[in-house]
């Protein structure tokens, strides 16, 4: 009860004065947990903020969050499809190494795993059943949606010389790691966005690749504009 009275003495003093750098430091001198020093420990590695590891059983995800680690509990069947991980590094053509986020598709459900990788960061681990995968990363505040797959331009090296964009199945299995990179933003035959007339028809889509189909539909259009890479 004192820590409670504490801490409302605290916060009318900082509503009277207006001192945001004590209010900046208040949780760490109360003990609470702080989004940029959140950390979970496990075998002896630390875990950021929303980084996953496979659960003990082989079958759950865990993921660290503000009250420790937080686990799936999804009944483990022998013979069932337990989970793996996905490790791997991003890229960008450019100095700087923006914010991305990388996410594994499931090609059998069409389900994503993701996580969110922080400006300058360029290692990934995503955890995610056992199963055949795309993984691809896209920059959280383009409008556009590019995506850069792990694809067969990468394993040929990134060069003028490799034409080949087909995304690479990547197989996770179960206690295992499965490596990829998303390293290909050089993707051409990409849709960077549908725009349609009358504007409040506007639509706004991403990454249909070559041989992919799709449909605009809608009342009262007059015309479609299609802007491809």
């Amino acid at each position: 009860m004192k820590r409670v009275h504490l801490l409302f003495a605290i916060l009318v003093v900082l509503a009277v004065v207006g001192y945001g750098p004590v209010m900046s430091r208040l949780p760490n001198a109360l003990g609470l947990p702080s989004a940029e020093r959140l950390t979970c420990e496990y075998a002896g590695r630390s875990y950021g903020a929303g980084e996953q590891r496979r659960a003990e059983d082989g079958c759950n995800i865990c993921a660290c969050g503000e009250h420790g680690w937080s686990c799936t509990e999804i009944a483990c069947v022998p013979g069932g499809p337990g989970v793996g991980m996905v490790t791997g590094t991003l890229a960008y053509p450019s100095e700087v190494l923006p914010a991305q986020r990388v996410c594994a598709v499931d090609l059998a459900t069409d389900k994503e795993y993701c996580r969110h990788a922080a400006e300058g960061e360029a290692a990934f681990t995503i955890a995610a059943p056992a199963g055949e995968y795309w993984v691809y990363a896209v920059l959280p505040d383009d409008a556009s949606g590019k995506r850069a797959y792990y694809s067969e331009f990468v394993r040929c090296g990134l060069s003028t010389e490799c034409k080949d964009h087909t995304p690479v199945t990547v197989v996770v299995e179960a206690g295992t790691d499965a490596e990829a990179h998303p390293h290909d933003w050089y993707a051409p035959g990409q849709f960077d966005g549908i725009v349609v007339a009358p504007s409040r028809y506007e639509y706004n889509t991403h990454n249909y690749y070559p041989t992919s189909s799709f449909q605009v539909r809608a009342r009262g259009l007059s015309t479609v504009e299609f802007l491809s890479t």
